[in-house]
């Protein structure tokens, strides 16, 4: 980016959609690293992958309103997402391997719970350990100080698959 005040506003959006899952330790097993942008063979993890146990309670990273409730795969509807639209509309958080306990419209606050953690097991094997993988989504608009205001409130139970 040449532009020094493009670099500082993308600084500052990021600074208002960044979390974290305080306490949680990241995956990191025979399968791969659970880091942001971590190599999986020829494409990059976009995601980080917090360590859960199966059927922990999974709480929310941020404030906002659960935007939908999906499906990670198209051809396995046993793994469910969750998608929270933050609280200043400037991103959409997406957590995966969640059985949900929210529903599309309801708004959540910071620690919330939200669901809690399947058993990644019968889709990989058990050599991947546990986990929820989330994913953080900005609109470019932010860049110049907008917001996801395209999206409806509430924006329903779908599917909506997913390559993770």
């Amino acid at each position: 980016m040449a532009n020094g005040n493009h670099d500082s506003s993308m600084n500052r959006a990021l600074d208002e959609v960044t979390f974290d899952m305080p306490n949680r330790r990241v995956r990191s097993d025979s399968e791969g690293d659970g880091n942001f942008a971590a190599r999986r063979g020829s494409r990059i993890h976009f995601g980080i992958d917090y360590l859960f146990v199966v059927g922990e309670e999974v709480p929310s990273p941020v404030a906002g309103r659960v935007h939908r409730i999906g499906y990670c795969y198209d051809d396995d509807h046993g793994y469910r997402l969750i998608e929270i639209l933050t609280h200043n509309r400037k991103a959409i958080v997406r957590l995966l391997y969640v059985a949900p306990a929210v529903r599309a419209g309801d708004f959540v606050t910071e620690g919330d719970i939200v669901g809690q953690a399947q058993d990644i097991a019968a889709r990989y094997d058990s050599s991947m350990k546990n986990h929820v993988h989330c994913e953080v989504f900005v609109d470019p608009a932010i860049l110049k100080g907008g917001r996801f205001e395209e999206i409806p409130d509430g924006g329903g139970d779908s599917s909506g698959g997913l390559s993770v």
